[in-house]
């Protein structure tokens, strides 16, 4: 089974509702570190899906008025550089309908008094026009709903059963991501009509089970393997050259997406404590990385290794994967892997009794966190620098450095971070509590980057050294 299909089923599920004109609203619950993933595939359906037209709407929700008027102008706006284009082809976009002014407000005018509309009935008309518009060159217009942040959940989920049950077009979809932990908009299929939720969830398990599978002789990757290989050693100089290129290019996309697929196999493995395997599997990938003369898979397969040797308790391996890994990754100019290699190597350090060359590794990586703008992973560095210092007995620092991170938490605004602030503001809390009653006796050890690095990106199926979800990255693991 490819990347990029290890979500099909919840594709085909998109799919079906694009093309169901019985159901207007799709609500996907998702976990925080799958929303670049859902991001990313309906990107991939948005270029695949020809009579689909798609648009994103990030309008901030605070109450309904407001919102309904900020879509309406977020779709004209997007729809205004079209205009002249659909023109041309015989198309007329649908305009944003005025507010009717009602009775008693159009003095002098000899007219029937209009019925005032309030803003959501006014958006419900306007997405069916906007739709039915387009009907000649696009079977449905989806509006992926994603507001940079929501004051009040209970209106939000109203007002999109409100429009669900009132557009009167079947060509409208809306889209509407939400957190599968904590939703916000659960009853949203018992509410309206045309609205349901859909669980947008593979259970990690599943997915190992999976890719063992697909990995094995039997399985679909297991038997490209072999036959990548032999294409690869087969591929001779009798062989015409654009035949050739083009052969070895199919090959290589396909050998992309093995070791992709390995990588996760491999991060499974060492997040359900088979270091061994996952070690097993993440040395055979250096070694190819090597031989191949691929030096950015050579850096993120040592960072991989280093951050499972971590685990094992092997910390003098360990600093030597990682410190090379920081070497190539600074060439590479891939901050994302420096930042997180920097971060593993000062616990390799520190692990070891190298306290001073800890506090150095983890000020460089909060540098490189700092440039990236990733205040979650500048705050993580700084607890884990609080912890070195403390080991070195320098107390007030230590403390000073928990205050620090501690702010860096309380400045993280984004709804999609808000359990990051708030478990990393606590989580700080209690370390400076317990310090403050107690510096001697208490110096909490620093905690590795818990990211498996894969070739993902190359595969198309995201992550990558910088890969989505970099708050849930900072979570440690058990080294």
């Amino acid at each position: 089974m490819p990347i990029e299909t290890l979500f099909a089923r919840n594709t085909d599920a998109i799919r079906r509702f694009l093309t169901d004109r019985a159901r207007t609203l799709m609500v996907l619950t998702r976990d925080a570190d799958l929303e670049v993933v859902i991001k990313k595939l309906l990107v991939k359906l948005d270029d695949t899906c020809e009579r689909v037209i798609m648009v994103a709407c990030e309008v901030p929700f605070v109450e309904p008025a407001s919102w309904c008027e900020g879509v309406m102008q977020r779709l004209s706006e997007a729809q205004e550089p079209l205009r002249g284009v659909y023109q041309r082809g015989g198309v007329r976009l649908a305009s944003v309908p005025v507010a009717s002014r009602g009775r008693g407000q159009l003095a002098g005018k000899a007219r029937a008094p209009a019925q005032v509309q309030s803003p959501a009935q006014r958006l419900a008309a306007y997405l069916a026009a906007s739709a039915e518009a387009i009907a000649p060159v696009s079977d449905a217009m989806a509006v992926v709903i994603v507001p940079k942040s929501v004051a009040d959940f209970a209106a939000f989920q109203r007002t999109l059963c409100f429009l669900a049950d009132n557009i009167p077009s079947t060509r409208v979809k809306l889209i509407v991501p939400d957190d599968r932990s904590k939703p916000g908009l659960p009853r949203v299929g018992s509410m309206c009509r045309r609205g349901f939720v859909h669980p947008f969830h593979v259970p990690p398990e599943a997915m190992q089970a999976e890719l063992e599978h697909d990995l094995s002789p039997q399985g679909e990757l297991g038997a490209l393997m072999f036959g990548a290989a032999s294409k690869l050693t087969a591929t001779s100089a009798a062989t015409p050259a654009a035949t050739s290129a083009a052969t070895a290019a199919s090959t290589a996309a396909q050998l992309v997406k093995i070791n992709a697929s390995k990588a996760m196999l491999a991060g499974f493995l060492s997040s359900s404590g088979r270091l061994g395997e996952a070690a097993a599997i993440q040395v055979k990938q250096l070694e190819q990385a090597k031989a191949g003369g691929d030096v950015l898979g050579e850096a993120q397969a040592l960072y991989n290794l280093g951050t499972t040797r971590l685990k094992q308790h092997h910390y003098a391996d360990a600093e030597a994967m990682l410190d090379r890994a920081v070497e190539l990754s600074f060439d590479s100019k891939r901050d994302p892997l420096l930042a997180m290699s920097l971060t593993n190597l000062g616990v390799a350090f520190e692990r070891q009794r190298k306290g001073e060359q800890a506090v150095q590794a983890f000020d460089l990586a909060r540098a490189v966190f700092r440039r990236m703008s990733h205040p979650p992973g500048e705050a993580h560095v700084l607890d884990c620098k609080a912890g070195a210092l403390a080991s070195l007995g320098l107390h007030e620092a230590a403390r000073e450095s928990w205050r620090e991170a501690r702010r860096l938490y309380e400045g993280i605004t984004a709804p999609a971070l808000a359990d990051v602030r708030s478990a990393g503001r606590e989580d700080i809390d209690q370390k400076l509590a317990r310090h403050e009653n107690n510096p001697a006796g208490y110096t909490p050890r620093p905690t590795p980057v818990n990211l498996e690095i894969s070739a993902l990106a190359r595969a198309g199926a995201g992550g990558g050294a910088g890969g989505g979800g970099g708050s849930r990255a900072m979570q440690g693991g058990g080294a």
